[in-house]
């Protein structure tokens, strides 16, 4: 008995243990979901991977999280009622931390005039819906042959001209890599790659840590307006926040460096995300007896403090060190002593500062932006690599950027107007010193350059469609309801203006709303100049069609009073008691009454040019 009550426990705790071993080894998925323009937290968000039944919503923080999730690349939909779907591809899972993927949805600005039947898979912005290419971080790492390069990655995109196998000049469609603008988190960055040509925006090694990239938008045209001075295209990436739950750190090791990132809180309301990389290039063209020895370092940094839900600052880092040094203890051949005898010696140093504060408020949002970068490049080259001879070539140039930008978003309607400033203070010098057979040659130059800009841009989305403008009619709905809800009031909701398009029909087609649902709060309300229309809504629990009499309707008016259906018509000077035999009340009080009244007419008496109307529109009743 003793032996089989041991065997059991011991069967239980293998049991506990592989459950716990099982557990360890799936992966966690949380985040939140916010507004674009607001920075609200959005309720009630739907949160789907994409081939998997069933999905979460968010809560009333905004907030969403999967648990048990096998380590894996998952494609992630969003999904709320007035705003538009986003589709977020290739979320790589691991069980070695939890993943957070913070998403920002943009309200629908849509109009109803013009429609699109099936809804697009690829949500555009308003500013630039054609020329727009998004690129996920896991698209970047999985680039073959791109060692988590960023600017490999983008030269596989449709537009960027290919160029030599060891660098990354980005060309697109016939433009110079100097063309080119790149944006971190607003703040413009002058170059993304080491030992950068000047000049130029290419290099052979990427100095972005994509472990920092959440995404990147590429535009290749239609460049919105806070983007000034491009030819070519536009490159924002957008970078993660650090934790806010707890401290972590990771290493990653690739074929020519290593690199270590740490994130995690500072307080309650600051996170940090801040990383190291190191080569060892030098190191293996040592090995390979080249004459040569590139060495580079580079670091990032993202501290991100939220004063409170409508006031955020963001203070940005990015900086390198290249050396490009020589290897006199290469072998003596011939073609590595011409390397030897023509190569300089070079160091460049470069970095990027820059703070953001951003304000969000109810229909808008404002961004501030200050930044400062600098970049310093030397060349030195002495007679048989003595420094102790004359140098040949020292070359000796910086550059040096101060810029302020400012911009506001707001939505006026159904537009979206972005409109700012921006102001740059550039300083730019040089010294060149060059021994040639004749004699030396010596060059020194300086140049101070301040630019400003105003840019302004209204966007309208002309090309919407049915369902994305019912999403988003039920979304206001719900919102007004839940207001009315929590007042403990009933409120009354015109659905048609001027047109006379069946909403109630079509919100139960494409947003799935069942008006008949919010009948404790909310009562709606029409006119109508199709009598089917309001045969059918004659016994609704809570819309109301009044059928609009005219002049080449009188058979269908007589009908509908006969069948008890309210009528608005339109009288020439005072009311009448009643109107082919139905009574009549005053609807320039209030059209309200039509509400609690069945089987009436509300009259309205001419104003204007109806005065002197002579087509029957207007009932003579003098």
């Amino acid at each position: 008995m003793k032996h089989r009550f041991l065997f059991i426990v011991c069967l239980c705790l293998a049991q506990s243990a592989l459950a716990q071993r099982t557990t360890q080894n799936l992966a966690t998925l949380s985040g939140s979901v916010k507004d674009a323009l607001t920075n609200e937290p959005l309720v009630g968000v739907t949160v789907g991977i994409q081939g998997m039944n069933g999905g979460v919503k968010t809560d009333s923080a905004g907030l969403y999280v999967f648990k048990n999730l096998k380590p894996a690349v998952y494609n992630l939909q969003f999904s709320l009622v007035g705003y538009q779907k986003k589709m977020q591809f290739d979320v790589q899972l691991s069980n070695a931390k939890p993943t957070v993927l913070d998403v920002f949805l943009e309200a629908q600005m849509t109009t109803l005039g013009e429609v699109s039947i099936r809804a697009p898979l690829f949500i555009k912005p308003v500013e630039s819906p054609v020329s727009l290419r998004n690129i996920g971080v896991t698209e970047i790492k999985r680039n073959p042959g791109g060692n988590r390069d960023i600017s490999k990655a983008i030269q596989s995109l449709p537009g960027v001209a290919t160029q030599v196998s060891f660098r990354n000049d980005i060309v697109i469609r016939g433009g110079a890599p100097s063309e080119n603008r790149f944006y971190i988190d607003g703040i413009e960055i002058p170059n993304i790659n080491h030992f950068s040509t000047q000049g130029s925006s290419g290099g052979p090694v990427g100095l972005i840590n994509v472990d920092f990239i959440r995404d990147v938008d590429f535009y290749s045209g239609a460049f919105p307006a806070n983007r000034g001075n491009t030819l070519s295209s536009v490159f924002e990436f957008r970078q993660k926040d650090g934790r806010s739950d707890k401290l972590s750190s990771s290493l990653t090791v690739g074929s020519s460096d290593f690199a270590t990132t740490l994130e995690g809180p500072i307080d309650a309301k600051t996170t940090f995300l801040a990383s190291y990389r190191y080569s060892y290039l030098q190191g293996l063209f040592k090995l390979l007896g080249l004459p040569f020895l590139p060495a580079y370092q580079d670091y990032q940094f993202k501290i991100k403090h939220k004063i409170n839900s409508k006031n955020e600052l963001t203070f940005i880092g990015l900086g390198a060190i290249d050396r490009f040094k020589l290897n006199y203890d290469a072998e003596k051949t011939e073609s590595n002593q011409y390397i030897l005898d023509y190569i300089p010696v070079n160091e460049q140093n470069n970095y990027t500062f820059g703070i953001t504060y951003r304000n969000y408020r109810a229909k808008g949002n404002s961004l501030w932006v200050i930044s400062r970068n600098y970049f310093k490049n030397r060349a030195l080259k002495y007679q048989d690599n003595d420094p102790a001879k004359t140098s040949t070539i020292d070359y000796l140039s910086s550059e040096a950027e101060n810029k302020f930008r400012f911009e506001n978003n707001t939505f006026i309607g159904g537009y979206k107007l972005n409109l700012g400033a921006s102001a740059e203070s550039s300083a730019y010098s040089t010294d060149t010193k060059q021994l040639f057979p004749l004699g030396a040659v010596q060059y020194q130059s300086s140049l101070s350059i301040f630019k400003y800009g105003l840019f302004a841009q209204l966007s309208k989305s002309f090309l919407s469609d049915k369902p994305a403008f019912m999403r988003a009619l039920a979304y206001e709905i719900l919102k007004e309801y839940t207001k009315a809800k929590k007042a403990g009031e009933k409120i009354a909701i015109r659905l048609n203006g001027t047109s006379d398009v069946d909403l109630v029909y079509l919100l139960k087609k494409y947003a799935d709303l069942d008006i008949s649902t919010l009948a404790d709060h909310i009562i709606f309300y029409d006119y109508s100049k199709i009598l089917q229309k309001a045969i059918r809504y004659q016994a609704h629990p809570n819309y109301v069609v009044t059928f609009s009499r005219s002049e080449s309707n009188q058979t269908e008016t007589e009908t509908a009073i006969k069948l008890g259906i309210n009528v608005a018509a339109v009288f020439s000077d005072k009311l009448p008691a009643t109107y082919l035999g139905a009574p009549v009340v005053d609807g320039d009080k209030s059209d309200l009454v039509m509400l609690y009244n069945k089987g009436v007419v509300l009259g309205l008496k001419a104003k204007g040019r109806a005065k002197k109307d002579t087509s029957g529109f207007v009932i003579n009743s003098k």
